[in-house]
């Protein structure tokens, strides 16, 4: 067979594996030669793993239920695997089963390598110029007013579920040095699996950690979540502080350059590092109250300390990106965007203890110097912080997420935190004017009806939960 051939269905055809009559033969031997063309490996090592499943599709054709047998089923994915067994050894063949079949569905696209992925990559780069089709040259800090490039906004929808208890809690740890064997491993499962997508979104692959341990604080992990143990002892705590000798930095940065060396790179989304923003990591050293007193008692002394913050955040944020592949002339973010430029992403929760005035005077030019590093950086924020909407939309090349808070509760109710959707859409209007957004929340039949009524499709990204996300789903794909 010439080695050239990369399809299935060529596969089907050269093999002319039919033999008239019953119903697995031919989907059964088929995905032993895909599986050799997905991996790229000699065919002739297939060969008696292939006569074994041709012998095994015989007998399921002879078995009075052959009707009901497809290679999908778990069944026959163990029948799959067993002559594939003899070649591969087990755990390499059942993986080899799972992802030639889900090759074998033309709806999935595994990874970056499928020329399909074309097509969701052009709906990012529209989404991230708010509908504008590219220009030329593209510019990271132009505005692009709102325009008519998709018919749906970017969608992704989960199943709403109380937030779970941590089974472990314990304080975190540097990560230990990457075993490139099982991380090759995980992430092919993973994409044999599930494939590239979720949703309209990227299925990304991180390998950052809880940013606050870059400025000096402890991470405990608990309650389903984790938070920052307060380091504060001075503001000039940081000056002599190279984030460099720090086992936090080396560790992600080395195990970073590994999970990319572990892989083809150029197959997987590596996603570019999240961080908190310099009002969130100041938070986290000192405390809100204590910040809150700092603006007021020593705002000089705080601006100081926010400084250097911000060195550190761009230092690391650059030093990992320079570690990731680019796709396309982009990369991807955390919050699963591709963006056609260097990209990170940050958080400015902590923003909504302070007036637009304030917030303006001690930390936005820092937001804007952390902006300035990068050409498409991209900010999660909070309904609660919509005084600030204004300021972080005159930031040119910013991406804007924002969070409609509401909190999904054990016993099945959702109940919402602050501002919701239905307040908050003059402000989603405005935004859209000047870029892109994407909103996260629990959505209903309501909410989605209210946003396609007041902001365009092209440039919006809906994702969140749900109680019947297929419900939803199915309102989407009408449109």
């Amino acid at each position: 067979m010439p080695s050239a051939v990369r399809s299935t269905g060529a596969i089907r055809l050269l093999l002319d594996v039919g033999d008239g009559g019953g119903t697995g033969a031919q989907d059964l031997l088929a995905p032993a030669l895909a599986l050799q063309i997905v991996r790229r490996a000699p065919l002739d090592r297939v060969g008696s793993a292939a006569g074994k499943l041709h012998s095994r599709g015989n007998m399921l054709d002879r078995h009075p239920s052959a009707r009901e047998c497809r290679p999908s089923s778990p069944v026959n994915k163990r029948l799959l695997a067993r002559p594939l067994a003899s070649v591969y050894g087990e755990r390499e063949g059942e993986r080899l089963v799972t992802k030639t079949l889900a090759y074998m569905r033309h709806d999935m696209i595994r990874d970056l390598a499928d020329p399909a992925v074309g097509d969701m990559l052009d709906r990012h780069g529209r989404y991230w110029r708010n509908g504008q089709p590219e220009p030329e040259p593209w510019v990271p800090a132009a505005i692009f007013p709102p325009a008519d490039g998709d018919a749906r906004p970017l969608f992704q929808m989960n199943a709403a579920a109380p937030m779970a208890d941590t089974a472990d809690p314990h304080i975190l740890e540097p990560p230990a040095p990457l075993d490139r064997s099982a991380f090759r491993d995980q992430i092919e499962r993973g994409f044999d699996a599930n494939g590239l997508l979720d949703g309209d979104y990227f299925r990304v692959i991180g390998t950052g950690t809880a940013s606050e341990v870059f400025v000096g604080c402890t991470i405990q992990v608990r309650a389903g979540t984790h938070w920052a143990e307060n380091c504060f002892t001075d503001f000039r705590q940081l000056d002599d502080y190279n984030v460099r000798d720090t086992v936090w930095y080396q560790r992600v940065l080395e195990n970073t350059r590994c999970a990319v060396d572990s892989v083809e790179a150029d197959r997987y989304p590596f996603s570019a590092a999240a961080f908190r923003g310099p009002v969130d990591m100041a938070e986290a050293m000192m405390g809100g109250r204590a910040m809150c007193e700092a603006a007021v008692d020593d705002p000089e002394g705080l601006k100081h300390l926010l400084a250097r913050i911000t060195d550190i955040i761009i230092e690391v944020g650059l030093a990992h990106g320079e570690l990731l592949p680019s796709c396309a002339g982009g990369w991807f973010n955390s919050y699963r965007i591709w963006t056609p430029g260097r990209t990170m992403t940050f958080t400015l929760d902590g923003a909504c203890l302070f007036s637009p005035a304030h917030y303006e005077d001690l930390f936005l030019p820092f937001d804007q110097r952390l902006c300035e590093a990068f050409e498409t950086p991209f900010v999660h924020l909070h309904a609660s912080a919509r005084q600030h909407f204004a300021a972080w939309t005159e930031i040119p090349s910013l991406g804007l997420q924002c969070v409609i808070d509401q909190a999904f509760l054990p016993e099945g109710r959702n109940q919402p935190i602050g501002p919701q959707i239905p307040d908050l859409m003059d402000e989603f209007a405005l935004i859209r004017q000047y870029k892109s957004l994407m909103l996260y929340g629990y959505w209903t039949q309501e909410w989605l009806r209210i946003v396609d009524e007041r902001v365009p499709a092209s440039g919006c990204a809906i994702t969140g939960m749900t109680q019947n996300p297929d419900s939803l789903r199915q309102i989407y794909d009408r449109r």
